[in-house]
């Protein structure tokens, strides 16, 4: 990311925030983010163990990708606070018009 001194060991929500606007703001015609990266930009929403979130293992040919969402739909829809984060942080975007 081009930031200087030793790279942190656990991927705060700020950090996630700054990986998701650099994605957002690439020059890329199409930007696709699994849930758990939008998830991941709140400390309220993310689950503590960010190994829990994969979806596969790359090293192994038998296992089926699988994600339960962790939170009901309905509980993120009624969080206005993360709505109203996300719109915004969409809105300063290269996405938004």
């Amino acid at each position: 990311m081009g930031w200087y001194g030793e790279a942190p060991y656990y991927a705060s929500a700020e950090i996630i925030q700054e990986i998701v606007k650099r994605h957002l703001n690439s020059n890329a015609m199409m930007v696709i983010l699994s849930i758990q990266d939008w998830l991941a930009m709140s400390e309220q929403l993310r689950k503590e163990d960010a190994k829990s979130e994969q979806i596969n293992i790359p090293a192994n040919p038998y296992h089926y990708w699988n994600y339960r969402l962790h939170c009901q739909l309905e509980t993120l829809i009624d969080n206005q606070d993360w709505t109203e984060f996300l719109k915004k942080f969409i809105k300063e975007s290269k996405r938004a018009y």
